[in-house]
This record gives structure tokens, sequence and C-alpha cells, in this order.
């Protein structure tokens, strides 16, 4: 098995290794399923948020018994709690997480049709559910948020896809759910309307401003001089133009981001459960094509060109395009630098040590080099197979 395609020998043979785990964990991976998608409608509450999120993490260990495999969701968790103030973004991003895992599980380790049922019966009780226990329909309906996520997943541990497709599946499944959420939600608020985008950024810079303007206010009140100086409206309606011409790429990552969770969530809890006796190494390792890096060389050139004078469309085109394909080629980059054969030398520590610094201090520009590293590494390594393929020297 290549683990990219396989023929139906291959595949029957690469499924006959999924094992299915015994009736007492598909209950418990049913129950996560369906605990994590009803926990989407509220995770605006802050008890049952923190509810799930310890229990989520108790199951996890327990299954995992490791605090490295831990980490893996609970840094994110810990990111988004820190940047938000609250426990809705990591309430969501926990349930997402956990649900796709819990019914890509059930997806990958069904044998028979026998085994439907359970996964047909899931997504419509979390509705009816979440329904009863007074959410709207619209509210309700985000029960159905892991369904797609949990699709791509489990099907891509059924077909044996490596890493990069894998996440990129799982990705494009999440994105097109919340983009359908989002529409329908925009169109009741009558808020679809491209006219209106202008007053929304309007809307914004006057927000941040009036918040500004408060919190210099209690620093006043308390004799505190930590008081921010009140930046030009201008500057923030541009800042806030800018944030709007990215806002494909950023959804975009952002979907990429909780995919690369999802999947490599998948990949140890597939172990824990027993479905597999290790993970392929397939399923870890990033990879990008050659056209992939080529692709990013010249939107990244293409960007710096047409964005020289004034924003272009072609330059914000461009520029979401170099910045959809960096997260993959920065995680080459990275192992790279890291797991250099020459990791010992004085160059590879430094370079090492500046790749940090970096990603503490600029992350974009961080982001940046290390996604032309990748691309580098890519296309020499392409080369180099070419040219063992003709036999040269």
């Amino acid at each position: 098995m290549n683990g990219i395609t396989l023929n139906k020998t291959e595949l029957a043979a690469w499924r006959s290794l999924i094992a299915r785990p015994d009736t007492s964990m598909q209950l418990l991976t049913a129950a996560l399923y369906l605990v994590s998608a009803l926990m989407l409608p509220f995770a605006a509450h802050g008890v049952p948020a923190l509810i799930f999120i310890g229990s989520c993490a108790v199951l996890y260990y327990m299954q995992t018994r490791t605090l490295r495999a831990l980490l893996l969701p609970g840094v994110p968790i810990a990111l988004l709690f820190l940047l938000s103030g609250s426990l809705l973004l990591p309430a969501a991003f926990c349930a997402v997480v956990f649900g796709g895992v819990a019914g890509g599980l059930l997806i990958a380790t069904a044998k028979e049709k026998a085994h439907l049922p359970l996964l047909l019966v899931l997504p419509p009780a979390a509705f009816l559910i979440a329904w009863a226990l007074g959410a709207t329909p619209a509210l309700a309906a985000l029960t159905l948020l892991p369904l797609p996520v949990a699709l791509a997943a489990g099907l891509a541990v059924r077909l044996c896809k490596p890493f990069t497709p894998s996440v990129a599946a799982i990705a494009i499944a999440l994105g097109a759910a919340l983009l359908l959420a989002g529409t329908v939600a925009l169109k009741a608020l009558g808020l679809l309307d491209p006219a209106l985008l202008p007053d929304l950024i309007g809307t914004c810079a006057d927000t941040m401003l009036e918040l500004l303007a408060e919190q210099n206010k209690l620093y006043a009140e308390a004799g505190l001089s930590a008081a921010l100086p009140l930046p030009d409206r201008r500057e923030i309606v541009n800042m806030f133009t800018d944030l709007a011409y990215m806002a494909p790429a950023i959804f975009g990552i952002a979907c990429l981001v909780v995919a690369y969770f999802v999947w490599r969530t998948l990949c140890i809890m597939l172990t824990a459960f027993g479905a597999l006796p290790r993970v392929p190494r397939v399923f870890s390792t990033p990879t990008m094509s050659v056209g992939a890096a080529l692709l990013f060389l010249l939107s990244y050139l293409v960007t710096l060109i047409a964005n020289a004078s004034e924003i272009t469309l072609t330059g914000i085109a461009a520029q979401n395009v170099g910045m959809l394909l960096e997260p993959g080629l920065a995680l080459i980059g990275v192992g790279v630098l890291l797991h250099h054969e020459g990791g010992r030398s004085c160059l590879s520590t430094l370079l090492t040590i500046s790749i940090v610094y970096l990603f503490f201090t600029a992350p974009s520009t961080a982001l940046s080099l290390t996604a032309l590293v990748g691309a580098a590494v890519v296309l020499i390594a392409a080369y180099q197979g070419a040219k063992k393929n003709k036999g040269e020297p």
C-alpha cells in the first residue's frame, strides 16, 4: 500500500487492518459525538462549557494516558480562552474537534451496513434534543456542524489518504458547513448585501474607538497611567479594510487549523481505542506538491509587485492564495529546520532559534519565512527525484 492511491485489493487489505472497538467503546464514542454536537448551541453558557471541556480532557487523557497527547487540543483551547476572555470559542473548538473525531471513528470503523443506523440516528437526535432544551431551530442546527467534519475525517481514514489531502478535505467540509450556516444567518438578519460592508467597517471602527475610550476612562478613574492613545479613525478603518481583504484567507486558515487538530487527534484516538495497532506514517507526514510550491512563490511575487504602490484586486487575490498555502509549506519548513541531518551544527541551531524568536515577535514574518523554506525544500526534492529517475549522478 502506498497510502496515496490504493487499488481494490490494497484498499480491502487496509480496511481489514481497522478493528471495530467493542460495544462499550462504540457507545462511549457515540455519546462523545452526541454531547459535542449538543454543546455547540449552548457554548455561550459558562458552566456547561467548562464542564464539557473538562470532561473531554479527562476522557482524552484516560484513553491516551500521556500528557503530550493532552497538550494537542489543550494548547489551542488555552490560547483561545486567553485571546477571547470567555469559554465560547474554546467550547466551540472542543465541540467541533471531539465531535468530528468521535464521528470519524464511528465511520472509519464501520464494517457492515448494520453499523450505519447509529451513524444516521445521532445527528437528528442531537438536533431534536437541542430544540427540546430550548434552543431555537437556527441554534439547534449548529448540532449538525460536526457531521461534515466527521464524514471527511472518517472517509479519509477508510481510503488511507495522506496527511495533507486529509486535512484539506476536513477543512473544506468544515468551511462549507460554516459558510452555509453563516449565509443562512446573514440572510435571516438582512445583512447579506455587499453594499453594507463599508457601513459594517465603519461601525467596527466606531465600536473599537468607544471601547478604547472607556478603557482609558477606567484607567483614569483608578489613577493609573496606562491609558492608550486613541488612534485616528481613518487608521482603524484602514485596518479593518485590510482585514476584509484578507478575510477569505483568514477564514481558510482557521478551517485548516481546526482540521489539523481534528486529524491529529483522530490519529491518536485510532490507536487509543484499539482500531489500529499503530498510525501509518503517511497520516502524520505533511507533503506539498510541486505545483503548490510554485503557486505559492508566484503568488508571493505577484503580491509584492501588484501591491507595491496601491492595493489592487490582483494583489489581493494573490495574497489570499499565498496565505492559504503558507501553513502546509511552513510545516515542511519547520520540520526541515528542526530535523535536519546537520541539526547539531551552529548554523542550524541559530536558524532554529531565530525562527522560534520570530514566531513569538512577528508570527506572520516567521510563517512566510518557514513557508519559503518549505517551498524550496519541495522544489529541490522534486528536482533531485527527477535526476534520480533519469539516472543522472
